[in-house]
């Protein structure tokens, strides 16, 4: 008798495409839901619903003054996700690997995390000072009063944005890299779930071809993070720090919206380099360093661990 080496190309593909669209009506159903709770909580909570707008708008309310709405949202809609993963997770394999063996074992959560952090925020940081250096952004100032950044709206940030970061590392590097990795292979799969987070964000406001590059390219260096590990604590660290070094520390648009922050820098150069109204991620700058972080992690990857081998839980080969 054979023996059983995993789910087939068809049964893959079909589970992706499947799981795509799944998780595509959750993430809404997510976000309606938060919508339906968050008057409830927050009169529980004696806050405001909406305070200074009759209605929410930007990342889940949070430029509207909502930062618990952006909170709520992150947290229901990511346990949603993680409940659709955890199913097609066991259907693809039909019981044999859980949602741990997608790389959330929990031994080196929090070095990875830090580690991941301080890639992140050291990646976007080069980013600026490459374009101060080349003129094309200001030097960082405090923020207008208009968009500072409150002690409670920093919290929330923070902790809406790290759920945001979990929730596509889940999804992209998690099951869609993995899974497609089985069936053909990691460079494959590597490109193929990259392409699909960047057209994941085409829905963002002033995204466009030069966004999805851009995009496409941060798939890559977090893709790079997971084989650093075969664990996402790493890719979830950096891409939380990323978001939250570019849209609340220096100010700049993240992924074409605005969010509050501590200090604010402009962006004044050609939006070919700066990435204009989307932001740095749109320019040719951030995909430059996004590629050289993405060789680095990679050379680590190949000097270390296949990530592409079957792991138990606690990430081990």
């Amino acid at each position: 008798m054979l023996p059983d080496t995993g789910p087939g190309r068809a049964r893959v593909a079909l589970f992706v495409v499947l799981y795509l669209a799944t998780v595509t009506a959750a993430t809404f159903a997510g976000e309606e839901l938060a919508m339906g709770l968050w008057p409830r909580l927050a009169g529980l909570m004696g806050v405001e619903p909406w305070p200074g707008t009759t209605m929410p708008e930007g990342m889940g309310g949070l430029v509207g003054g909502n930062p618990g709405l952006f909170v709520l949202r992150g947290l229901v809609t990511l346990g949603l996700v993680l409940a659709v993963t955890a199913l097609f997770q066991w259907g693809l394999w039909r019981g044999r690997r859980r949602l741990a063996h997608l790389g959330l074992a929990g031994h080196r959560a929090g070095w990875e995390l830090g580690k991941g952090f301080l890639i992140g925020a050291a990646a976007m940081l080069l980013v600026y000072l490459l374009l101060l250096a080349a003129g094309w952004a200001t030097r960082l100032q405090p923020a207008a009063p208009s968009r500072a950044a409150s002690g409670g709206t920093l919290l929330g940030l923070t902790l809406g944005l790290t759920f945001l970061a979990a929730q596509e590392e889940l999804v992209a590097r998690g099951f869609l890299l993995q899974s497609l990795a089985h069936a053909w292979g990691f460079p494959a799969a590597t490109g193929v779930q990259a392409a699909a987070f960047a057209l994941l964000h085409l829905a963002n406001p002033h995204a466009g071809l030069a966004s999805t590059a851009g995009i496409f390219a941060a798939g890559l260096f977090l893709a790079a993070g997971y084989a650093r590990t075969g664990r996402l604590w790493l890719p979830t660290g950096a891409h939380t720090a990323w978001n939250l070094t570019e849209g609340v520390v220096l100010g700049f648009p993240l992924s074409g919206l605005a969010t509050p922050s501590l200090l604010q820098a402009r962006l004044t150069g050609p939006a070919a380099a700066t990435g204009g109204a989307f932001g740095p991620e749109a320019g040719w700058i951030a995909s430059a360093v996004l590629v050289v972080f993405t060789f680095w992690l990679g050379w680590e990857a190949w000097l270390g661990r296949d990530p592409t081998r079957p792991r138990g839980p606690g990430g081990d080969l």
